[in-house]
């Protein structure tokens, strides 16, 4: 089970400020944006930013394969929420 904590666009997108969800084990974060992409469509968005437990996925060692555990808390967010603002 991991915690996802979307930030402003997302936010809105997923409609609260935190979910849970149970997640096959041996599960990567590609896989948790496949989830959030079924149920969510927010993978289609040009601009993530996404941290494991307060650190970005790009200075993981792994990247988007960084294996989740039990009980990580994911946020996403945009980089610049200026980029959807119409």
């Amino acid at each position: 089970m991991v915690k996802v904590r979307p930030l402003d666009v997302f936010k809105k997108i997923i409609g609260e400020g935190e979910i849970l969800l149970e997640l096959e084990d041996g599960s990567n974060i590609l896989d948790l944006l496949r989830v959030l992409k079924e149920r969510y469509n927010i993978y289609e968005r040009l601009y993530l930013m996404i941290m494991r437990n307060g650190r970005h996925v790009r200075f993981l060692e792994e990247g988007g394969r960084t294996m989740l555990e039990d009980e990580d808390i994911i946020t996403i967010a945009s980089p610049s929420p200026e980029v959807y603002k119409t």
